[in-house]
Formats: C-alpha cells, sequence, structure tokens
C-alpha cells in the first residue's frame, strides 16, 4: 500500500508543526489517507502500549547518537539549542528526556494535536 511512512516535526522558537508522510501509487492515495487517518485516530483515543513506546524510545535514542557522530550536526545543535536560551550541551540532555517520556504524556499530546481536522494535505503528482 505504501513505500514508506513516517512522521516529522519542525522545532524552533516558536511552535512548528508536525505531519505524517507517505509515498504511494497514484491509485492508493485514498486509501493510505483513510488508513493513516484512522491511524491518527487511534493513537488519539488509545495511546501507546508500553511496548511501542519502549521500541520508540530506543529508535529515537539510537537516530540522535548516529546523528551525534557528525561535527556538522553537533554544531548546528549546539548553536540553535544557545540561540533558543537552552545552553549549548542542551541535546546531552535529550536522551534523558526521552526516556522519561511516559504513555501518559504520549497520550495527553496526542489527543492535542490529532484530533479534527488536519491543517492540509499535500500531493506529489504532476498538475495536482
Amino acid at each position: 500500500m505504501a513505500y514508506y511512512v513516517g512522521a516529522q516535526h519542525f522545532p524552533g522558537v516558536l511552535p512548528g508543526y508536525f505531519s505524517f508522510y507517505v509515498g504511494t501509487m497514484p491509485e492508493k492515495i485514498a486509501l493510505v489517507e483513510t488508513e493513516l487517518l484512522r491511524e491518527a485516530a487511534l493513537l488519539r483515543e488509545g495511546g501507546l502500549t508500553e511496548a511501542e513506546l519502549k521500541r520508540a524510545k530506543a529508535k529515537v535514542v539510537g537516530q540522535k547518537k548516529i546523528s551525534r557522530q557528525d561535527v556538522g550536526t553537533i554544531a548546528m545543535t549546539s548553536a540553535l539549542d544557545e540561540l533558543y536560551g537552552l545552553g549549548f550541551a542542551h541535546a546531552d540532555w535529550k536522551t534523558h528526556f526521552t526516556k522519561a517520556v511516559t504513555l501518559d504524556q504520549v497520550k495527553a499530546v496526542a489527543a492535542k494535536l490529532l484530533k479534527g481536522r488536519f491543517g492540509g494535505r499535500g500531493d506529489g503528482r504532476p498538475g495536482k
């Protein structure tokens, strides 16, 4: 049904956005959109299991460790955190913060962000 599925956020001084993205065949767009919205509703209404949260935390922590192997990423992260008033060493605390996230916190954020209509829908096909 989908070639890839993911989510991203755009952080900054002001609140950014949270988005889902999917790559699929043109004839599957409606089905994929329906399924994605259904999954968002399930997350909003039921949250995650403890096992799902544990896997998600491990993935985030692992990805951050890998990204911090690049000197440019370390420099940019440190500079932005300093500009945001967090201090240049804030990234060192992110693993601690990630590991401390609870199921109740995830459910509260999902209930806040995954409600009602979403802000927009993009279609990358030519002419769309």
